[in-house]
């Protein structure tokens, strides 16, 4: 999992209440298997078909996820999918400059002045 800036877990929100224990096993997964740190984030899917017993699920495991963001997406309806991936996409750029920005300022604080 090396070069990765962001993750996507998507979640069908209309799957059995066991895929809650299987989700947070894999974000706590791509957390500590990465070399870096990407920024991950939840897409529930098939929202058009959600249910109210399907949104206390949903609503369950974003409490388990402690500061992971979530999205409500539905491919079907074209609700939020490229929302996700524009939203995706802004931090991985923001992430990188800051870390360009750090490298840059260390390597001007590292080298010897210029006679």
């Amino acid at each position: 999992m090396m070069g990765m800036g962001g993750v996507f877990i998507l979640m069908d929100a209309t799957s059995p209440p066991e895929t809650m224990q299987r989700i947070l096993s894999l974000v706590m997964n791509v957390q500590h298997f990465s070399l870096q740190s990407p920024h991950v984030m939840l897409l529930v899917t098939k929202c058009d078909l959600i249910i109210t017993r399907d949104m206390a699920k949903v609503l369950q495991l974003t409490k388990e996820l402690k500061g992971i963001p979530w999205r409500m997406t539905s491919a079907k309806e074209g609700v939020g999918v490229r929302e996700a991936f524009v939203e995706m996409a802004q931090i991985i750029l923001r992430k990188r400059e800051i870390i360009t920005n750090k490298l840059r300022s260390s390597a001007a604080l590292s080298s010897p002045p210029s006679s």
